[in-house]
């Protein structure tokens, strides 16, 4: 089961609502949420829409720029899908600092 903070969390990120994002998380929302049966996190959403503070933020929080979707797919890869390439790129090089 979601917890009410987590469900905030991800409806939030779909508003692309950076200010509520960061509140979330600092109130202990959890980055790594996964949303539903496609396996979708929070940074997904964050890649598909293009939401560059918020993808930053879910990541200081500990966000794993390494989940995949049912499909197999990484936040990564989903900024490159819809064509986000700036953002596909930043994240392409965060997780490169990881490693």
């Amino acid at each position: 089961m979601i917890r009410p903070i987590d469900n905030a969390l991800i409806d939030a990120v779909a508003d692309n609502d950076t200010q509520k994002v960061r509140e979330l998380l600092e109130q202990g929302a959890n980055p790594n949420i996964v949303i539903d049966d496609a396996l979708i996190t929070p940074l997904h959403f964050a890649a598909q829409n293009n939401a560059r503070e918020i993808a930053l933020l879910l990541y200081t929080a500990g966000a794993d720029l390494n989940s995949m979707t049912d499909d197999g797919e990484t936040p990564i890869d989903i900024a490159k899908e819809f064509g986000h390439s700036a953002l596909a790129q930043l994240l392409l090089k965060l997780k490169n600092q990881n490693h």
